[in-house]
């Protein structure tokens, strides 16, 4: 009698069906491929010898002086280096810091990025530079080396973008879109 009653409730025969169990096996992970992605952002976060970086590039220069000007008034960002290079057509600005953020700290400021500028790929060239300029080498010596114009490395100071800034369109006698 419990055989038949097994047989006639279409709910229970439903249960060993393929694509239920396909789906069930698919939302399962899901959830442990993002409890995963959430564990190892924690374990990031921890690592106290982490240096958090974001590299981004802007259009102009008035983008990029926003975004140090935002890094200035947040006394909770403490910044460990911040590098600026100028490309012909976008400036590059690559910020490190001391602590981590927390996880909301970072996707604000994150989306704050993203609202001024983009991520940047890094090429190898441009690694190797940043690389070398970690190390400790003169600015001068990494530019010649890499071809890549260094306008400010280390401690924020806006004054040597704005010095930059005059000096190119000076010399070239007309202000390209990017030094706006």
């Amino acid at each position: 009698m419990k055989e038949a009653s097994a047989i006639a409730n279409p709910a229970l025969n439903n249960l060993f069906d393929i694509p239920f169990h396909v789906s069930i096996w698919r939302a399962l992970c899901a959830f442990l491929h993002n409890l995963l992605r959430i564990e190892l952002y924690a374990r990031k976060v921890q690592q106290s010898e982490c240096l958090m970086q974001y590299l981004y590039y802007f259009a102009n220069t008035s983008l990029g002086l926003r975004v140090l000007s935002y890094l200035s008034h947040h006394e909770s960002i403490k910044l460990e280096s911040v590098t600026v290079i100028y490309l012909i057509d976008r400036w590059v600005l690559r910020i490190r810091l001391q602590d981590p953020l927390s996880l909301q700290q970072d996707l604000n400021f994150v989306s704050f990025l993203r609202e001024n500028g983009s991520p940047h790929s890094m090429s190898p060239r441009l690694e190797a530079a940043l690389a070398s300029l970690d190390r400790g080498e003169d600015i001068t010596s990494v530019m010649n080396r890499y071809h890549q114009v260094i306008v400010s490395h280390g401690a924020f100071n806006p004054e040597d973008i704005e010095v930059f800034r005059t000096t190119f369109v000076e010399g070239l006698g007309y202000c390209p879109p990017s030094l706006v």
